[in-house]
């Protein structure tokens, strides 16, 4: 009878020590797919079809800035509604790029050859790359898309340009004060006088040996910010320099 019980508990034992390690193995398998989990969030996500088009221009990711341009029209006007005391005579055009942002900033001149600053536009948004859009003369798609609009006075001058002018809606601009949102105003003509937010369809072109950066043509009346340029513009020309944005 001893022998009868002694063998029954060593079974019993046995039986026991089975269901803990199967138990362990258990808790073990039920682990990994957590630890998998946990895994796969530190893993690097994959790029946007975007970035990845990016990263194959990485020479355009700084600031470009174009010629010093005549402004016949503003000198005109400026002189009209400062009874000759001030004159818009030059501008130009920088493009900064810093990751998937870019600003775009238009700077007003008081001298010939853009001396003496007045005052500068600035709009912000992104811009995606379209690596599927190309143009017969080397061009690459790309889409600006403009959200905000702000304006920064530069000098004394530009400060009494912009009241005399009332410029987007205000006479209370200071020297070297804050830049000042003016996204709702920007279409008007005494302001920017260009439509913020917009999506402008363009193509581009480096020229990496000369440091230039081409585009398409402006938009005008007959083609409009979402109709894309089938060609690059030679006049459309940007020089690199620094970039500010951030």
């Amino acid at each position: 009878m001893k022998e009868k019980f002694a063998l029954f508990m060593g079974a019993l034992a046995l039986i026991g020590a089975g269901q803990n390690s199967a138990l362990a193995g258990a808790a073990e398998e039920a682990a990994d797919p957590a630890e998998k989990v946990l895994d796969a969030s530190k893993a690097p996500k994959a790029p946007t079809a975007s970035e990845e088009a990016m990263s194959k221009d990485q020479d355009l990711l700084k600031g470009w800035q174009s010629e010093c341009q005549s402004r016949p029209m503003r000198n005109f006007v400026s002189q009209l509604m400062t009874l000759g005391k001030g004159a818009i005579k030059t501008s130009n055009v920088k493009y900064e790029f810093k990751g998937s942002k870019v600003d775009r900033v238009t700077t007003l001149f008081a001298g010939d050859n853009c001396q003496n600053a007045l005052y500068e536009f600035r709009e912000t948004g992104d811009f995606q790359v379209e690596d599927n859009v190309t143009t017969a003369d080397g061009g690459k798609g790309i889409n600006f898309n403009f959200k905000n609009e702000s304006l920064k006075i530069l000098s004394a001058e530009g400060q009494e340009l912009a009241n005399e002018m009332r410029l987007c809606a205000r006479n209370d601009w200071k020297d070297h004060g804050d830049e000042v949102d003016v996204t709702n105003h920007a279409r008007e003509f005494f302001c920017s006088f260009v439509d913020v937010p917009r999506m402008s369809a363009n193509v581009y072109k480096l020229d990496k040996d000369k440091k230039l950066l081409f585009l398409g043509g402006s938009a005008t009346v007959d083609r409009p910010n979402d109709q894309r340029p089938t060609s690059i513009d030679q006049d459309e020309k940007y020089s690199a320099v620094e970039s500010a944005v951030e």
